[in-house]
């Protein structure tokens, strides 16, 4: 993490690594003129600094101007509040959701390991935290 990100936490730190690899001094979103507006339309949840969840017009975004590869994962089982939270706390790449039975990733190495648990997001989540 950079020192001017610190106290802004991960959303910060990946959304200037999205406006530089875009190569964009301030996003080209209609309407929307600034780093903070922006911030409202990248990511879902704005009032955690470090949950990295991205909502789908940030994504689509991400995809289209900064050329990130995404990889969509079908979870075994409906996901639940519970692994909602974790995801949000866990997480050190940015994703998103499709639905509650599929995910989104841009961590190449997240998606291997989500593969490997057979797309267990539950496991690969308490796997996490050991």
């Amino acid at each position: 993490m950079t020192k001017s990100t610190q106290n802004k936490g991960l959303q910060a730190e990946w959304q200037q690594r999205f406006l530089n690899i875009a190569a964009m001094p301030v996003p080209k979103v209609p309407t929307e003129h600034t780093e903070e507006t922006f911030r409202y339309s990248l990511w879902h949840n704005i009032t955690n600094p470090n949950s990295l969840r991205l909502t789908n017009g940030g994504y689509d975004w991400a995809i289209k101007h900064c050329k990130q590869t995404a990889y969509k994962i079908k979870v075994d089982k409906s996901m639940s509040n519970r692994v909602l939270l974790q995801l949000d706390h866990l997480m050190t790449s940015p994703y998103c959701l499709v639905s509650r039975n599929a995910i989104k990733l841009l961590s190449e190495e997240d998606a291997i390991m989500l593969q490997l648990h057979a797309g267990n997001l539950e496991q690969f989540l308490n796997n996490l935290t050991i």
